[in-house]
């Protein structure tokens, strides 16, 4: 979405440099567009859970070492309602 608004506002000048429309060069642009409070939301780091879980409990992936087989039916269960339980092997 920043790439598309960026790019639709840059013009090429009479020395054949893309600018801003305003005339101001990019890097200034991109600068001046990063820091806009209107813009900010498209710069907000997202936390990264690493293959896409999520662990709503509070408790690391990595803490969780047991197979299904191991698991008692009430855990398995718990990640089924979860939907959470398509990331452990068998």
């Amino acid at each position: 979405m920043a790439y598309r608004d960026i790019v639709e506002q840059l013009v090429q000048n009479d020395d054949g440099l893309w600018v801003h429309k305003t005339g101001t060069n990019i890097q200034d642009f991109i600068k001046s567009y990063s820091k806009s409070e209107d813009n900010s939301f498209l710069f907000r780091i997202k936390a990264n859970t690493g293959a896409g879980k999520t662990n709503a409990s509070g408790t690391s992936s990595m803490e969780q070492k047991k197979t299904i087989g191991e698991m008692t039916t009430e855990e398995v269960l718990a990640l089924a309602a979860k939907g959470q339980l398509g990331n452990y092997s068998y």
